[in-house]
């Protein structure tokens, strides 16, 4: 990939990532306005405003770190695979999506690689994009001798899965063909090639799997 190329990548994670950080953060702004312009009569609603929206932020920037940054906990130590489970849980775990992530999966006392970390949090993301509003997501894992199978499951009723999301995934779109929405599936893709391992899709009743090996650091 081209430089250009790589530079519009980059372009439409950062418009992602933006997208899911705007509301929580005029949220923020709106609990301020609240605070200025009634002042003690609307002080606690407006505190609360502030409070909820900032956590939602943090969380957001806190698994953006880790999916598409350094991969790294907050202490600067390599990411496990527990606190990925949390970032994703907590940032995408409620409301009107369910995920089942196992909480302790036997790894036979191994770990997972940096980049296939990365790509782990990536696929969670993928399958909540394709599940609008509501849906249910199971991860199941698998170890290997070389690498750590792990499958995504989305599902929900009257589950369609579009063109955009198969090409992103297959790695057939152009960056032009990119949206907000696909452009998390197609870094999957690219970061399955750069850990050297297969990414598929398989269609299911009502839902979709995403399959991936994660090597060992």
């Amino acid at each position: 990939m081209s430089s250009t190329s790589e530079l519009k990548l980059l372009e439409m994670v950062s418009a992602r990532m933006c997208h899911d950080l705007i509301s929580p953060v005029s949220a923020i702004g709106n609990g301020v306005e609240l605070v200025t312009e009634f002042e003690d009569s609307m002080q606690g609603e407006a505190l609360a405003l502030i409070g909820d929206s900032a956590r939602v932020a943090s969380r957001l920037l806190q698994f953006f770190r880790a999916a598409v940054g350094s991969a790294r906990g907050a202490d600067g130590s390599p990411l496990g695979l527990s606190e990925a489970r949390q970032r994703t849980l907590e940032c995408f775990g409620g409301g009107r999506i369910r995920i089942f992530w196992p909480e302790n999966p036997d790894l036979g006392g191994r770990a997972v690689s940096r980049l296939g970390l990365k790509l782990l949090l990536n696929m969670n993301l993928t399958a909540v994009d394709m599940l609008p509003g509501s849906g249910e997501i199971e991860l199941a894992f698998f170890p290997a001798t070389d690498a750590l199978q792990a499958k995504i499951s989305a599902r929900k009723d009257a589950f369609t899965l579009g063109d955009p999301f198969r090409r992103a995934l297959d790695g057939t779109a152009t960056l032009d063909e990119l949206t907000p929405r696909t452009v998390i599936a197609f870094l999957c893709r690219r970061l399955a090639q750069e850990e050297g391992m297969a990414l598929s899709l398989e269609t299911v009743p009502n839902g979709a799997v995403l399959i991936a090996g994660l090597k060992w650091a």
